[in-house]
């Protein structure tokens, strides 16, 4: 199974915990990917606190499933704090609100 966490206010709010279940995902044979709206170049705390198992994917300003599934990477659970950053189903707002 391929498993997303977000990382801010998802992994980063206990991130203790969240390596212990990412572990225990990755032991059972699952594949664990972080996926973030952050750009690249702010991605150097995300490598030092997630587990080195876990590949960073930098959507930024886009959909986090849209740009999985141009890269052929299906995604069969997605834990965020913001399932409108997921799919364009729910509205995206970032910045100030319309």
């Amino acid at each position: 199974m391929n498993i997303a966490i977000d990382y801010d206010d998802t992994y980063s709010r206990d991130k203790k915990m969240w390596s212990s279940v990412c572990q225990s995902m990755i032991k059972n044979g699952h594949k664990v990917f972080c996926i973030t709206k952050r750009r690249k170049q702010l991605g150097k705390e995300i490598r030092k606190n997630i587990l080195r198992e876990i590949p960073i994917i930098f959507v930024e300003t886009r959909y986090k499933k849209q740009t999985t599934l141009k890269m052929r990477l299906p995604i069969d659970v997605w834990i965020d704090d913001k399932p409108e950053s997921i799919t364009p189903t729910l509205p995206l707002f970032y910045g100030r609100k319309k």
